[in-house]
């Protein structure tokens, strides 16, 4: 368990929001404490997110959201992670064993075939009104992934630390791409790995997904046809 000082926090996000970069102490362990300056803030879905470089550390950043009285976040070095939840009221750091962790697959590279002579390399754009650099996403949840997370409010936080997080990657890379989240709820369904919950159908689920896409109108869910049925691909806790 860690002490926070979230009036700190407010301070800091008013002082990024008005263009001033801002230092952040982060003094997670005797042996891990960094010093972040904090540059990017962005609205949550109740509160902020704030983002930053470790001084002194190559590669090193540190995201953080603050929803209410709800902190979550996380530390990146090369040599640790570190994730940051809040637990009950309280704020509770872990180091994440990175060894543990399973290797990365090798590259997938694939060889484009020679260009037929005399033929076109010019894309015609499918929309001029969307160059793809914004990326609608909508997260679904179960109840059981809500009470692993530690509750509504945890989870939906979690939630915007991982948009915070790809984004802020996505900048610090010079990669054009963002992520804008358009919604996020729970599922009226249980959980696949409840073993104790009653059982369904795929046709309610298919139900229950054709009633979510024509709520959030353009956000494209992964959906494909095989003999005329639907697969539908489902995240749970």
């Amino acid at each position: 368990v860690v002490g926070v000082d979230l009036e700190r926090f407010g301070e800091i996000h008013r002082r990024v929001r008005q263009g001033v970069p801002t230092g952040m102490a982060l003094n997670l362990w005797e042996d891990a404490a960094f010093d972040a300056l904090i540059d990017r803030t962005r609205r949550t879905s109740a509160g902020y997110s704030l983002s930053g470089r470790l001084a002194g550390v190559a590669h090193g950043a540190a995201t953080l959201v603050v929803n209410g009285d709800v902190l979550v976040g996380t530390v990146w070095t090369p040599a640790a992670l570190y994730d940051i939840r809040t637990v009950n009221g309280a704020q509770v750091l872990r180091e994440v064993n990175m060894a543990a962790l399973p290797p990365l697959a090798p590259p997938n590279m694939h060889t484009l075939p020679p260009r037929r002579s005399g033929a076109s390399t010019t894309v015609q754009p499918r929309s001029g009104s969307d160059d793809g650099s914004v990326i609608d996403v909508l997260v679904v949840w179960t109840a059981g992934a809500a009470k692993k997370a530690g509750g509504v409010a945890a989870i939906r936080s979690l939630i915007d630390l991982g948009v915070a997080a790809a984004n802020d990657a996505y900048a610090r890379s010079g990669v054009r791409f963002r992520l804008s989240l358009v919604g996020a709820e729970q599922a009226d369904f249980p959980d696949l790995n409840d073993e104790n919950a009653p059982p369904f159908s795929l046709s309610e689920l298919a139900a229950w997904y054709e009633e979510l896409a024509a709520q959030y109108d353009g956000v494209i869910a992964m959906r494909s046809r095989r003999r005329g049925h639907h697969q539908y691909r489902h995240g749970h806790g």
